[in-house]
């Protein structure tokens, strides 16, 4: 008798021991569901940061923009008119300005998505002169989103007026 009950609890061991070895289904799918969850978070990371990454090429493309637009403004020997011009894309505002070389084509076609805006006015200095500086209101965009779009305001001294000729004969 002492035999068979020590073959019953040696058979009873190792039954608990064989279903205690292995994974339930329950654990299984909480496992997956865990899994599951920290991958939808790390794919919505990934998009966003994606995401941020083109906004901050696209920011620094119209910065670039920009500074050739202002650059040639800045530079140039012609008296800056009032008013504002607007230009479909950065291709043809670089064409329209010579601001560009036939090394620059590839870069050109990366701009036609820009829409630029240029307004120039006249900007006065209190108690001095009415319109002593013009001021360039540059507005580049790229889509309707506020933050698609790069603003500059940028002043540039005024020409000053030639004077007159003394009535002595020298300037």
């Amino acid at each position: 008798m002492t035999a068979t009950l020590s073959g019953a609890m040696a058979e009873r061991t190792s039954n608990s021991t064989v279903s205690s070895a292995g994974f339930t289904l329950i654990e299984i799918t909480i496992a997956i569901v865990i899994i599951a969850s920290a991958m939808v978070i790390f794919l919505g990371l990934q998009s966003s940061i994606v995401d941020q990454t083109l906004r901050a090429g696209e920011q620094e493309q119209a910065m670039m923009l920009a500074r050739r637009i202002l650059a040639k403004y800045e530079t140039s020997d012609d008296p800056l008119n009032v008013g504002e011009t607007v230009w479909e894309s950065g291709k043809t505002a670089l064409e329209d300005l010579d601001l560009f070389s036939d090394q620059d084509q590839e870069q050109l076609d990366t701009l036609n998505h820009f829409h630029i805006r240029l307004t120039i006015g006249t900007q006065g200095i209190p108690q001095l002169e009415e319109d002593a500086m013009k001021r360039l209101d540059l507005v580049i965009a790229w889509g309707a989103a506020p933050d698609q779009r790069f603003e500059v305001l940028y002043y540039v001294p005024n020409a000053p007026a030639e004077p007159s000729p003394k009535p002595g004969g020298t300037p």
